[in-house]
């Protein structure tokens, strides 16, 4: 065998050069050409898949468009809903009045809130609506931590008379405000918007025949930071009230003129109470808004 290759070596070796080429190319052939079927399956797949289209009617654009400004037509109107600054009004001057209103114009229920006295009624309006200039004047030119007593000292003095006036306990020391100990600047939106909020809300609970505001506990702001599209800043409230107060409340939060959003809501029958004295324990939590229609939503995160 040696003395055979030894002979045809000058034959031989070309040879299996040129087989090992060849079968070098088969390989690297087969493995970059497809299968001719698998490409045939597919091309019928885009095919029927290009046929299945629809050309869009010369229209579509245009209801495109329409429709893209009427929903964000709605976001501005239900963004102004929840935060009436979203459309342009003074944040500031927005919710000290609020919250005087509530406390001494009893909400603008007008005279049915003051038991038919219509002269009450708008005297108290007059007096919400002069301590709501000169506080908001005070918000303007003074030091926010002194201007924030000032008003949570008139809401408190008020709604606290009428509480007494009409058998209801306020157990949450100066509307929970007691464990706020100062109030900056940068903190003070959140600070006004809640204490608008629990007014509005203890006014209805003493115009209903609440028995107790038992606590008030204000959570950690649910937000990504100062400068976003929504600033999120819960209270937690518990209140004693029969059924038909509570109704009120509710159909406070749920006014689709100024809707409140509500996290949690819990009522059960009060501990150590008897169920015939129609006695209703609340518990919700709910949020203060601010929405910032400018501001930047990264959708792309």
């Amino acid at each position: 065998m040696d003395e055979l290759w030894q002979r045809y070596r000058p034959f031989w070796r070309p040879v299996l050069i040129g087989l090992g080429i060849f079968l070098v190319g088969l390989i690297a052939v087969h493995i970059v050409t497809p299968d001719p079927d698998d490409a045939a399956a597919r091309a019928a797949a885009e095919r029927s898949a290009l046929t299945s289209l629809v050309l869009p009617k010369s229209d579509v654009g245009t209801i495109l468009r329409a429709n893209a400004e009427a929903f964000g037509e709605s976001v501005k109107r239900l963004g102004t809903a929840f935060d009436p600054a979203a459309g342009g009004s003074d944040f500031v001057q927005h919710y000290v009045r609020q919250a005087l209103i509530a406390a001494f114009a009893r909400g603008g229920a007008g005279a049915e809130a003051f038991e038919g006295d219509a002269a009450a009624a708008a005297q108290a309006l007059r007096d919400a609506e002069r301590l709501a200039v000169e506080r908001t004047a005070l918000f303007r030119a003074g030091n926010p931590n002194v201007a924030f007593s000032s008003l949570l000292s008139d809401v408190w003095g008020a709604l606290r008379t009428r509480a007494n006036r009409a058998d209801m306990d306020l157990e949450a020391d100066l509307l929970g405000f007691g464990a706020v100990t100062t109030v900056s600047r940068a903190d003070l939106d959140r600070r006004l918007a809640n204490l608008a909020l629990v007014a509005r809300i203890v006014d209805v609970a003493i115009r209903g025949g609440a028995r107790s505001l038992d606590t008030v506990d204000f959570e950690n702001p649910r937000s990504a930071g100062p400068d976003a599209f929504l600033q999120e800043w819960p209270v937690k409230i518990t209140l004693t009230a029969p059924a038909t107060c509570v109704e009120a409340i509710l159909d406070l939060v749920t006014d689709a003129r100024q809707p409140t959003p509500v996290g949690t809501l819990v009522a059960q029958q009060p501990p150590r109470a008897k169920s015939a004295t129609g006695l209703v324990e609340l518990t919700m939590t709910l949020d203060s808004l601010a929405v910032k229609p400018a501001a930047a939503l990264n959708l792309d995160n």
